[in-house]
This record gives structure tokens, sequence and C-alpha cells, in this order.
């Protein structure tokens, strides 16, 4: 196995679905292509319709993009805040992108790091500073949920602040929790961002949606920057046929449990190395040494992870990815551990 990746570099930052693009998105991009000399009309009403009838929403709440950073991006440059608020500890892609904007990040910490839900009430002291909170739900770092509960309490959280806050929805496919769209619409100050290169494995064809009341949708709503026109047709074709495919997200989950089950029990021998289910599409593994230590270890077997500091530790956030891939890692950090235990 060792030799098989001598050259490449494995990389545990991506949060592609390791069964890869639905079979019964690529059999419908085939037949779709036949049909690309005709404009995007057609496919673009058939995916909003699917949209309105699952969610029980209007045209007015939905707006669609080139995937959830090029959305993200957009809603920024619209409205220009002065700093973004985002709860510790914090994904790199955000960091990225603020960056890149020119926009300062604000972060807070959001109550324990185990602990399952959010913990909202922090949001009601926010000083003035930041005009816009991201909550990534489930967190792509902690695999916290915003629960039933949460939902109310942030409607009346964005009222009583009147700052906009996105939820970042990127990885909700890979769990079982449920947003209660019905409540984002009575809110002039919540958007849900959607993305389908994630759960869908769909990164070659960006593409995603907003959800949110048609008052805050028709404000961030730029007609030149927003047009439906520059979205393939074969994206449209391809999201509407992966959200009907309910079989893939059974198979996605059940691969996911079958690989969590292999990889805690075949690590549950290491002391040193603590596991935690995010509940989500990736494990936190608690580091067994320092991080520079564990950078350069890893890096030797051309592993390469997003390793992430808090109160409570240092922390492996590792994405699940092909068996022969997990098991790879595992025999690694095994070998990591024990070398560990004898200094």
């Amino acid at each position: 196995m060792e030799s098989g990746h001598s050259k490449e570099i494995l990389s545990f930052i991506y949060d592609i679905n390791p069964l890869g693009t639905p079979m019964k998105v690529k059999n419908r991009l085939r037949k779709a292509i036949k049909s690309l000399n005709l404009y995007n009309d057609s496919a673009c009403g058939q995916f909003i319709n699917y949209l309105k009838k699952i969610h029980n929403i209007s045209d007015e709440n939905i707006l669609v993009g080139h995937g959830s950073t090029e959305i993200l991006k957009k809603i920024i440059n619209r409205i220009r805040p002065k700093g973004v608020l985002i709860p510790l500890p914090v994904h790199n892609r955000y960091r990225a992108l603020m960056e890149k904007l020119s926009i300062e990040t604000i972060t807070f910490y959001n109550g324990g790091f185990f602990d399952k839900t959010y913990d909202l009430k922090g949001l009601k002291g926010m000083d003035d500073k930041p005009e816009l909170i991201i909550l990534p739900n489930p967190h792509n770092i902690t695999g916290k949920i915003i629960d039933k509960d949460g939902w109310d309490e942030l409607v009346l959280l964005s009222e009583e602040n009147k700052k906009l806050i996105i939820i970042d929805e990127s990885l909700i496919d890979y769990t079982d929790a449920a947003t209660d769209v019905s409540k984002v619409i009575t809110s002039n100050f919540i958007l849900i961002i959607r993305t389908f290169s994630t759960f869908y494995a769909m990164a070659g064809i960006p593409f995603g949606y907003i959800m949110g009341n048609k008052d805050i949708i028709s404000s961030i709503k730029d007609p030149v920057e927003w047009d439906f026109f520059s979205i393939s047709q074969l994206a449209y074709v391809a999201a509407k046929t992966a959200l009907k495919d309910k079989h893939f997200r059974k198979r996605t989950i059940e691969f996911l449990k079958n690989e969590k089950a292999y990889m805690m029990d075949k690590l549950s021998s290491c002391e040193n190395l603590n596991i935690i289910d995010s509940g989500c599409n990736f494990l936190l593994l608690r580091a067994p040494c320092d991080k520079a230590t564990l950078k350069k270890e890893l890096m030797k077997k051309k592993i390469n992870v997003d390793i992430y500091s808090v109160p409570e530790g240092l922390f492996i956030r590792f994405p699940l990815q092909k068996h022969k891939y997990n098991a790879y890692v595992v025999k690694t950090l095994k070998q990591l551990v024990s070398m560990q235990q004898k200094t």
C-alpha cells in the first residue's frame, strides 16, 4: 500500500463524497448532451419547480449560483460588511475568502467543542462591528448542528440584531439534520446556502442555491451578477437528478457508517489517539503529538490534513475517503503513535 502512494499526496482536506458522482447523474448527463444546442430556460424552470415542491417555497425565495463559495463571495461583495463573525474554530476556507475580499474575520467561541448543537446565546451580546454572521450547519469542523429550538432562537436573534446571518449548509446532506425552511423565510435577515460540490461530488459543475425571505433575496440580487443564463443547462439537469436520487443518499450514509466503525475499531488500541464522531462525513482525531511534528510525519507518508488547535487540544479533521485510503491512514497513525510512545 505504501509503495502505491510513493509519488502522489493523499489530500484529506476536502469533503467530496468518496462514492463519487451519482451514477444516475452521469447517465442523465449523457442524455442531456444531446440538448446542448438549446438554452437553459426549460432545465432551470424544472429545477426551480422541484425545489419549490420539496421545500414548499416560491420562486421569490430562491436564487441560484455557481457553488457555495462563489455565492458567498457575491453576497459579501454586494453588502460589503465591515466584519464577518464566525464561530471558533474557523474552517480555513472562510479565512482565505475573507482575506481575498479584504474583510475582517471576527471569531467567537461557541460553547464546548464536543457539544452536538450550537449555543446561540453568545450571539446576543455581540458588538456592532460584524455586519454579517456565518454559521456552517453542520459546523464543518465540530459537526455542531442547529436543532429545532435553535431555529426558533436564530429567527428571534436575527430580528433583534438586524444583521445578516448566512447558514452554510454545504455538508447538510451528510446528516439527518432538518432545516426549518418555513421559519427561515419569515426572517428578513437569514439566508441558507447549499451546494452540489460536496455530498453529490459535482465540483466539476459548480452549482448551488440560496433560500430566504423574498425581500432579502431581492436586496442581494444584482441583475448583472446573478443571471440564471450563466449557469450551464447540464448543471440544472444534474442538480435535479441528484436531489431525486434517494438511493444514493442511503448508500453514502451506510458507507460512512461502516468506514467510521472500521477506523474507530482499528485505532481503539492507540491510547494517545482519541477519536470523535462529528456526526457528519468526517472524524476528529485528537493529535498524539505537537502540530509541527504531526504535519512533518504525515507528510513523510504523503498525507495532507487540516489540523486545528482548540482549548480542548490539537485535532486532525479527517474527511472519510475510499476504504483503501482510510486504511492507509489507519496504518500510518498507528505507526506514529507507536513511535511517540517509544520516545
